[in-house]
Formats: C-alpha cells, structure tokens, sequence
C-alpha cells in the first residue's frame, strides 16, 4: 500500500510543486574534487564526537536543537535497532536523522543536484567498540564532493552555526576530525524519460524485487517550498533489507551511517531526469571494510532497480 501511495504521491506533489528549477548550473557529470577546505578545520569527511553517556542520551539531547532552531526540522529518521528486531536481530543502540536546513540544504542541491544524495543533512547516534557516538558531514565535504563554490559561501556560515549548536548540545563530546580522500563515489545516469515517469518506474522496482524494502522518500522541492524557496524536481528514495543491513552494521557499526541504500531522482536545469547512487564499493572503502562482496552485490541490485527503459 505504501508503493501505491507514493507513486500517487509523486504525481501529486509533482503537479501542485511542479516549478521550473531555478538550478544555476546542472554538473550533470560526476564532480571532481577540489581542493577548497575550509580553514577553521582543515580536514575532509566525518565529524565524530566520542560521548560521554549512552548514544541515546546524545540522541535526546539532540532532539532539543529542534525546540530552539526555527527552520531546522527532521524530515527522516532510521531506528536500525527496531529495524534489526522487527527482523528476530539484536544490534546495539543506532539511529540515524535527517535534518533539513534551509540555509544549507536549498542553495547546495540549487548549484548540483548531486548533493540531494547526501541532503538533507543526516546525523548518526550509535554505539560501536565500548564507545557511543555521533557522527555527521562538515561543510568542508560538500564542498569537495560537490565541487561547490558559489552556494557554500552563504550555506556554510549558517550550518557552521548549525552543526556548532548541534555540538553544545552533546554532552561532554571529544572532537575528532577523521581524513578520508575525497573521491568520486557516486554512479550518475542520464535518462531521456521524463521525471515522474523514471521517478514512478523505479519505485515500482523497488515494490517488485523481494531482496529490498522502501523504508521512506524525502522530496527536496516540497521542503524548498515549504520555505518559500525555489528547487527543481528533486527525490531521494531509501531502502534497503532490514536483515542483511543489520547483519553488516553488527559487524561495522560505521556503516549505520551510510545505510540504508539511496536512490536520488532529479530532473537537471536542461529539462534531462539524472538518476545517481552511491559506489557501496567507495562507501565500504570509507568504512576500511576489507571484504568487498556485499558493495559488489548492492551496487547489482541499484543498477537493476535504476533500470527503467
């Protein structure tokens, strides 16, 4: 039921929100990396605070930005550990938030829809190795990921206040700030079908193939016009399989953050529909996972859930 209510969804949302984008550039190609950082940190990739109590008390305490930050909001949210006992698992404590910005998360995806991979912005609560902790992007990442120069200059001092108020709120936190090369890591198509057709075509993959679920979709427009600000078609589908995932996170508690699977949608400023995921072969590098079967056997199942002509 969920499949069919979203596939109504797509077209509704898509008729009463269906503005022309207002993208400054498509970089329909994959970005290169840049070497742009920014220089009160000075390293790319993962912020990681160790905390002091449980991951749930960072969690709860988290939850109180939201009572005091007018335009900050979770849209998403993952319980991996409920997930894991809805499949007869056990996992430690994980739970990963989505949270849209408007200052950051509108002007990035304006200047490459790409960044809808890793927008809005996704927090992480999870215990691992006798520590608990919370992990999240710098601005430093998006701009070398996306090869960003002309958003980030207005989002960044709005989400550096963001993710500092998001640090006063962790209770005794110790900074670290991990490097990890900046690469590539995402797989781009170009269809020539319209947006709701390819949109419509790959949740119906989804619903058709056993081996994945449809947990939720985030639709970038609709948050950007809810803030009265201009986005082209844009949806980010998550998905994934509660009992492999589990299986994974038990072993590499590290890639709670980076699961479940996604599925960007986006309709470039050239009127093309783009189609993007995440290489799990890159994401599994990130983590230092050595065996690389399981990336392998994600990245089959996103090329065929993708197919759609």
């Amino acid at each position: 039921m969920y499949y069919v209510r979203l596939l109504a969804f797509i077209g509704l949302s898509l008729s009463i929100f269906g503005c022309d984008s207002n993208q400054k550039s498509n970089k329909s190609e994959i970005p290169k990396e840049s070497n742009n950082t920014l220089k009160e940190k000075g390293n790319l990739g993962f912020v990681r605070f160790t905390h002091q109590g449980k991951a749930s008390e960072a969690y709860d305490n988290f939850l109180q930005i939201l009572q005091v930050n007018p335009g900050v909001e979770i849209v998403g949210s993952l319980d991996h550990q409920s997930n894991a006992q809805n499949a007869g698992l056990e996992m430690p404590f994980a739970k990963v938030v989505y949270v849209y910005n408007q200052f950051q998360a509108t002007p990035i995806i304006q200047e490459n829809p790409l960044a809808g991979l890793d927008l809005p912005t996704r927090i992480a609560f999870f215990a691992a190795e006798k520590e608990n902790l919370v992990q999240f992007f710098d601005d430093s990442y998006y701009i070398s990921k996306f090869n960003l120069s002309n958003s980030i200059q207005n989002a960044e001092s709005a989400s550096h206040v963001y993710l500092k108020t998001i640090e006063s709120f962790l209770e005794n936190p110790t900074s670290t700030y991990i490097q990890h090369p900046v690469e590539e890591g995402i797989i781009y198509q170009e269809k020539t079908q319209d947006f709701d057709t390819t949109a419509k075509q790959i949740v119906t993959n989804i619903a058709n193939d056993e081996r994945v679920d449809l947990f939720f979709a985030i639709y970038h427009q609709v948050l950007a016009k809810k803030y009265e600000q201009e986005l082209g078609k844009s949806i980010l589908l998550f998905l994934g399989n509660a009992e492999s995932g589990t299986k994974l996170m038990r072993e590499h508690p590290n890639l709670s953050f980076d699961l479940p699977l996604k599925i960007l949608v986006f309709e470039t400023s050239r009127g093309k529909t783009g189609v993007a995921y995440n290489d799990m072969s890159y994401i599994f590098e990130r983590h230092h996972i050595e065996n690389k079967e399981p990336s392998v056997k994600m990245n089959e199942i996103l090329a065929n859930l993708t197919q759609t002509e």
